[in-house]
């Protein structure tokens, strides 16, 4: 087909000799038709869609483009983006109707379910910049729905978001219609990037859903190829069945680390995973964290000590589910499990009718402490305190501290009447690591 451009444009161009460039768009404007023409010539039958006329108009416009530079021809391309854009609607409304088309000049991307579709075209004037414009349209159950997007106005900037999309998924968000799709496109020469787009189709429009942090409705990675050397792997977003999306980790400016960072989906809002959270294990949660330097031989960046607890807490008669306390040593390339403990922090109903006797963890370089507090009319606190042992392989207990006192003045002097405090070491109890601390 390529072939005869030339032809066709050197023709076309005669033809458009001392015209008026807007007046031979006019012209030019496809008119409405049957779905179907017939060749005289040939007898048979030729389709003649409106994605087959966009198809078409796309092409002259493209041979326009790369012909020899004139304002006229300029013009003309502007002339047929307006044509371009009715028929892209029409396009849209025919693939609801009909089902798809196999264009050469524009990309059309479906959801896995068939309800959502997106028609994005390029309709590039020159020099460096991209200009993607999109219609979004669904075959809901109310109908039709269109919702027609130009980046270079929605954004205010043509290369920034010029996407277009190759994956389109519906969100497990339960009540709504959410969808996430997910494209490429190029900006500058050197700049390109992949995105998400995340889309609520509604009882009237498609409109974006803003579900990620500062009420945004999509997350973009940009890669500029002048500042990535070597072979260094260029990744692409990832979007998982469940909804969450893996996207591109970078160090400084352009620099992609080749890892992932993971942003999941909870409660219909995006949140970013942070690496330590791999560690927590399936139906638990944080109780307590701190983040701090507990390693002496770690890297350049805080130690993690998580204490957990399991989901079903806060279920009547589960209270008396083990709490356990995880270690995670800080790398270069994330965490490692260093320890997990899970008979050191007492259970919800240990505190009797107090309630919940875990008071605090505290971290400070190669100590961990866990603190309790329980009981009724006779209150009573335990302390215990871990050091990492010599060679930095096991954390032991070298400290246990236990008291309490009386809510009443039994002996009617007017102060709370306290109980003797009594603290003990590895003399009276010998060696005792964290993951065995309790078993006995």
């Amino acid at each position: 087909m390529k072939i005869i451009f030339p032809f066709i444009l050197l023709i076309f161009l005669t033809s458009c000799s001392g015209s008026n460039p807007k007046e031979t768009a006019e012209k030019l404007e496809p008119q409405e038709s049957s779905n179907s023409e017939i060749d005289t010539n040939t007898s048979k039958s030729v389709m003649s869609t409106p994605c087959d006329k966009m198809d078409s108009l796309l092409s002259l416009m493209d041979s326009l483009k790369y012909a020899d530079y004139s304002l006229e021809n300029d013009e003309l391309i502007w002339a047929y983006s307006s044509q371009v854009d009715l028929l892209a609607t029409k396009c849209a409304k025919f693939m609801i109707n009909n089902g798809t088309c196999q264009p050469e000049n524009f990309n059309v991307c479906w959801s896995a379910d068939s309800v959502i579709g997106i028609l994005s075209w390029d309709t590039r004037m020159g020099g460096t910049f991209v200009n993607v414009e999109h219609v979004k349209f669904s075959k809901a159950s109310t109908g039709a729905i269109f919702y027609k997007s130009i980046d270079r106005e929605k954004k205010g900037d043509g290369d920034i978001n010029a996407t277009s999309y190759n994956q389109i998924a519906k969100l497990p968000i339960s009540g709504k219609d959410i969808y996430i799709c997910k494209g490429a496109g190029k900006t500058s020469n050197p700049t390109f990037y992949y995105s998400v787009d995340v889309v609520e189709i509604t009882k009237k429009a498609i409109v974006p859903a803003n579900i990620f942090p500062d009420a945004q409705s999509e997350k973009h990675v940009n890669y500029d190829m002048m500042e990535i050397y070597g072979d260094m792997k260029v990744l692409d977003i990832i979007v998982l069945p469940n909804g969450d999306i893996q996207i591109p980790e970078f160090k400084g400016y352009s620099q992609p680390t080749g890892n992932y960072i993971t942003w999941k989906l909870r409660n219909g809002k995006y949140e970013e995973l942070q690496p330590y959270e791999a560690f927590i294990p399936s139906g638990y949660e944080i109780l307590e964290i701190k983040e701090g330097r507990i390693y002496p031989d770690g890297v350049d960046k805080n130690d993690i000590v998580m204490i957990l607890r399991d989901t079903l807490e806060l279920q009547e008669d589960i209270w008396e589910l083990p709490r356990p306390l995880i270690v995670l040593k800080a790398t270069k390339n994330g965490y490692e499990l260093s320890a997990r403990a899970d008979h050191v922090v007492m259970c919800q109903d240990c505190g009797g009718v107090f309630g919940d006797p875990f008071e605090y963890l505290e971290i400070s370089p190669e100590t961990i402490e866990v603190g309790h507090y329980g009981g009724s009319s006779q209150r009573w606190y335990e302390r215990y305190k871990f050091k990492l042992a010599e060679g930095g392989n096991n954390w032991e207990l070298v400290e246990t501290v236990s008291g309490g006192h009386s809510v009443f003045d039994e002996d009617g002097d007017g102060e709370v009447d306290e109980y003797e405090e009594t603290t003990q070491t590895p003399f009276d109890f010998g060696v005792i690591t964290m993951e065995d601390f309790g078993k006995e």
